[in-house]
């Protein structure tokens, strides 16, 4: 609901894959592992290189557990493109499918709430969360403070389109 395809700095590489995939769902299973995994590794190598610049860890487990926390997440960060495109395959692997059927991953159903509601169901990596998310109004209050902060609504939001 936010930036355009032409934002400076984010539009090429997040605005328009996003958009792309809302006007053509299978969009996503037409691109690579490369090109999936690519904008988010850019995104998380500012965050990864400061821990690494920080240093090692303190001794013990409490010194440690930061850095399994950021390295939980940016493995997360990589994987949601992949997961969401595997939701949009018609097909996928065994062993994807084993995952999404026991939601440790995001399902094709998981995540067709997100295209044919329009709105809620936005968390793409696992979807188990959409349900908390949604009914703490958790993306409504993160679009509360972009308008609150000047940030203008797009000139024109993603279409609806199904999945």
């Amino acid at each position: 609901r936010f930036f355009e395809e032409d934002s400076p700095l984010i539009g090429a590489v997040l605005i328009h894959p996003f958009r792309e995939h809302h006007r053509d769902p299978l969009a996503m299973t037409r691109h690579g592992v490369l090109e999936l995994t690519g904008n988010a590794c850019l995104g998380l190598a500012p965050m990864l290189s400061v821990a690494w610049w920080w240093g090692a860890p303190a001794d013990g487990a409490l010194g440690v557990f930061p850095y399994g926390v950021l390295l939980a997440a940016a493995l997360g960060g990589f994987a949601t493109n992949l997961f969401h495109g595997w939701a949009h395959a018609p097909r996928v692997p065994p062993p994807v499918a084993w995952l999404q059927r026991r939601g440790l991953i995001l399902s094709a159903r998981a995540h067709a709430a997100h295209h044919h509601r329009g709105e809620g169901a936005y968390c793409v990596t696992v979807g188990w969360m959409n349900g908390w998310t949604d009914r703490l109004g958790v993306f409504l209050l993160l679009e509360r403070a972009l308008r609150a902060a000047g940030v203008p609504a797009a000139r024109s939001p993603a279409p609806r389109a199904p999945v």
